[in-house]
């Protein structure tokens, strides 16, 4: 597993890159030059040298689900063997692998810090001693991964009874508590949250229907059919093929709820769908994304995840899904456009990055000083246009699954009408406003069930997208090499009037000569610009 360098270790520091190839069952291994780093039990992992330093950039953009794939470019290598007469005797060298790391001279092999893991792209191969060049790449980024999975479906084979309307159609999904949504004015109330399946009729009657393809928490649920409507009890069994745990329903002595509809419809109470693991309901933001990039096909950095997770579990959410979907194409479309991420790829898998635009100087991870630690390259530029500003948006959430009309909005506005208690506004979108005058947007979600998420996903896209944000970029020593997008610093810039100025790493590169480049995106403190004034 890549670790981060730390600030400390690469003060005064030779750092050296290192190229690992494996390759026709061997592992090539190439430097700067001839190093022998020490492993943690003592015994020399050695490079002979022969490599041109590569430039690697590292970069993020606001709300980017879809993340880069790092590519590296390296030339003029030359092998210790004839790789023509390998391929030739059967070994691909496209399916060959390599990692390219930064080493500190004196400390271990471990501690190296892997930049790069991937395939080698559009090699160039010659003659034996001849230059052998390539692209280092990431693994293509394609989830071939189900969810619901491609057997969890109402067949004969699982149903043999079940509602002809219903065959084929995926077990459903639940998460948290849909159709359960805060009232306007306080309290909750209920509307449809997620279909039911009919899994056995009798005589035109249903007798029992399917909730979930998975464990619930909820003891009982509200079943809707037409216009009649009645609770029942939650009871879970194998589907008997899939060797799969599903929630189920017995609604053969119903005393209300009509039998012979062709769709019912689950209102899911305070215990919810899905429990993820004893005590954690699938819910939070953090959990519901680590949920659905857990059952993806994709490479994972667990570390940088779990550090996010529960920075991202204060927003709340509750749908179904039902119909099979890779679970990264399910979550760039329903949920990482809710939170205020970035997702990167790196060394050891897919990660969130969390871009605080509430961070205080406080947070900072680094003091730089132009002229000092950086020097500037170039003047202030921006990361959008006036024309890309929106600073009163309107959010329709609370979905009632039967119509799929919304049964709740919220208006973060510059202007709001005193008599609708569903308009609010805060300073930002009044400083915006001022700046740049009315521009308006809107979103729906259908996993959104409560008015505080509503409210927290309105706050932070208003912060990020109501003002045009100045980016500026310095360089500076291979010092620098251990910051990371998303990082927050602390600038100060006499000749452009920047003094302590919070601003977030958007781009890193680091260049074979050891200068490290830095892209800056100045968070803007309206509310402090206001207070002062």
């Amino acid at each position: 597993m890549s670790r981060p360098f730390y600030r400390s270790e690469l003060l005064d520091a030779d750092v050296v890159w290192l190229l690992s190839v494996t390759f026709a069952g061997r592992v090539f291994r190439f430097s700067e030059y001839p190093v022998a780093p020490l492993d943690a039990d003592g015994d020399p992992v050695a490079f002979d040298g022969g490599l041109t330093p590569p430039d690697i950039a590292e970069t993020f953009d606001l709300a980017d689900p879809e993340p880069e794939i790092l590519s590296v470019p390296v030339e003029d290598l030359i092998f210790p063997v004839d790789v023509a007469a390998l391929i030739a005797q059967g070994h691909d060298i496209g399916a060959a692998t390599a990692e390219v790391a930064l080493w500190v001279v004196g400390t271990t092999w471990e501690s190296r810090r892997v930049l790069l893991n991937g395939t080698l792209l559009n090699p160039e191969v010659g003659a034996d001693g001849e230059p052998v060049a390539f692209s280092v790449e990431e693994e293509p980024f394609e989830d071939a991964a189900l969810i619901p999975s491609a057997t969890q479906r109402v067949t004969a084979a699982t149903y043999a009874d079940h509602h002809n309307s219903h065959t084929g159609l995926y077990y459903p999904v639940v998460f948290g508590r849909p159709g359960l949504y805060d009232a306007a004015g306080g309290g909750t109330t209920t509307t449809s949250g997620s279909e039911a399946l009919i899994v056995d009729v009798s005589g035109g009657d249903a007798q029992k229907l399917l909730l979930a393809g998975h464990i619930v928490g909820a003891t009982t649920v509200t079943i809707y059919g037409g216009t009649t409507s009645e609770s029942f009890s939650v009871a879970h069994e194998d589907d008997g093929v899939n060797s799969a745990t599903v929630a189920v329903a017995d609604v053969s002595g119903a005393a209300s709820l009509s039998l012979t509809e062709d769709d019912y419809w689950v209102v899911w109470g305070v215990d919810g769908g899905l429990e993820w693991a004893p005590s954690i309901d699938l819910e939070g933001g953090g959990d519901l994304l680590t949920y659905m990039l857990r059952r993806s096909s994709l490479r994972i950095d667990e570390g940088r995840l779990a550090s996010a997770r529960s920075v991202l579990n204060r927003y709340k959410f509750a749908g179904y899904i039902d119909e099979g979907v890779s679970p990264y194409a399910w979550l760039a479309d329903n949920l990482l456009p809710l939170l205020p991420v970035s997702m990167r790829s790196g060394p050891d898998g897919l990660y969130p990055i969390v871009w605080d635009m509430d961070a205080t100087a406080a947070d900072a991870v680094a003091v730089l000083v132009a002229g000092e630690q950086v020097e500037r390259v170039g003047g202030i530029t921006y990361d959008r246009t006036a024309r890309d500003v929106v600073n009163e948006l309107r959010f329709d959430f609370a979905q009632r699954a039967r119509t799929q009309n919304y049964k709740r909005s919220r208006t973060l506005t510059p202007k709001p009408e005193t008599a609708d208690a569903d308009t609010f506004s805060n300073i930002y979108a009044e400083v915006s406003y001022r700046r740049y005058g009315l521009r308006s947007g809107s979103l729906q979600s259908e996993i959104v069930y409560r008015q505080a998420t509503a409210d927290a996903i309105l706050a932070w896209r208003l912060r990020a997208y109501g003002f045009v944000h100045r980016l500026v970029s310095y360089v500076g020593g291979v010092d620098l090499a251990w910051l990371s997008p998303g990082d927050v610093v602390d600038l100060t810039d006499s000749d452009l009037s920047l003094t302590n100025e919070v601003a977030l790493v958007q781009a890193t590169s680091l260049g074979g000569d050891g200068v490290v480049a830095l892209r800056l995106l100045i968070v803007e403190d309206v509310a402090r610009m206001v207070r002062a004034t």
